[in-house]
């Protein structure tokens, strides 16, 4: 037995509830549209607070080295290797290698076992061309030179008059260390990242012991020695037509606050890197006021002023 059957719509019929359930079938429609197209927007808010969140964890809680690769290396990740460059490379290295390293020949000589013919048992071998040579880089650690200064001292036979030679110049008064020990001391803290706790043990292992606080001493000397250049590389680069800036959040000793290590950069009237210790984010706008320009210190900084001046220099 078939069920009942279901009442056949007649599509010309017109009524008010027709009319109402349209206009209700739109309105919803419309909001499910609002709502979708809502729930999108703040997913990719979300999205976006999130990489904030890690960049700024990253910028103050991470290691004090950036894990951003630089735009060199995704370039050169991206085009294969070339063998004429890389041949034209190691041959120029090596041809710098032979000019500054000393060469040092060692002979080998033949043990007198084997100094006589298998065959006619003559001991009188001659010599063939200069010998066969082979070559070996080898590295040699570093020393000191202990220098002792003998100042010459004259007097005349009448006893009334004796003179002496000056001395060496030296970094300072009393200080025993010449001029070539403090560079390396500078360079290999600040050029290549070697703390000066490391630098003691590697002293240490070659036998000449130095303590931590002689190179701090000597660090700081020559930091107030090297001030008056600072100061002209600071204004060369304040006078620059461009100038480049960055910063990197390092920890203060003795407060949970971060300071800011601030890098100026620029090309002209020579390539100069400038750094300056700031201890907060804006405390460097006694370097930057005097400039007439905002310096960009970031991507987003520098592509709202390359709008800017893209606006500004389109014709009225």
């Amino acid at each position: 037995m078939a069920g009942p059957s279901r009442p056949r719509i007649d599509e010309d019929h017109d009524c008010h509830f027709r009319e109402e359930l349209e206009q209700l079938r739109a309105v919803v429609t419309e909001l499910r549209n609002t709502v979708e197209a809502e729930i999108k927007a703040v997913h990719g808010q979300l999205e976006k607070t999130r990489e904030e969140l890690a960049a700024l964890k990253r910028r103050f809680l991470g290691p004090k080295s950036e894990k951003i690769k630089p735009i060199g290396h995704e370039v050169r990740k991206k085009v294969g290797p070339d063998p004429a460059a890389a041949q034209e490379a190691r041959l120029a290295n090596a041809k710098l290698r032979s000019a500054r390293v000393v060469t040092e020949r060692i002979d080998h000589k033949i043990p007198d076992g084997e100094r006589k013919c298998p065959k006619c048992g003559r001991d009188k071998l001659r010599h063939v061309g200069k010998g066969k040579p082979s070559v070996e880089w080898e590295y040699v650690p570093g020393y000191f030179r202990r220098r002792v200064h003998v100042r010459e001292t004259l007097a005349c036979p009448c006893g009334q008059h004796i003179v002496t030679a000056q001395g060496p110049d030296r970094v300072g008064d009393r200080v025993q260390y010449g001029p070539g020990f403090i560079a390396f001391i500078v360079v290999a803290k600040c050029g290549d990242s070697i703390p000066i706790y490391r630098l003691e043990k590697s002293f240490r292992r070659l036998g000449v012991p130095v303590a931590r606080s002689t190179m701090t001493d000597l660090f700081h000397r020559a930091g107030e020695l090297l001030a008056p250049l600072v100061a002209r590389m600071l204004a060369l680069v304040r006078a620059a037509p461009v100038v480049r800036a960055d910063e990197t959040s390092i920890k203060m000793l003795g407060t949970e606050k971060r300071a800011f290590m601030w890098a100026f950069l620029c090309d002209e009237p020579a390539p100069i890197i400038t750094y300056r210790f700031s201890p907060t984010f804006t405390a460097h706008a006694d370097f930057l006021d005097p400039l007439p320009w905002p310096v960009p210190t970031s991507d987003d900084a520098v592509a709202t002023m390359a709008s800017a001046l893209s606006d500004a220099s389109e014709p009225c």
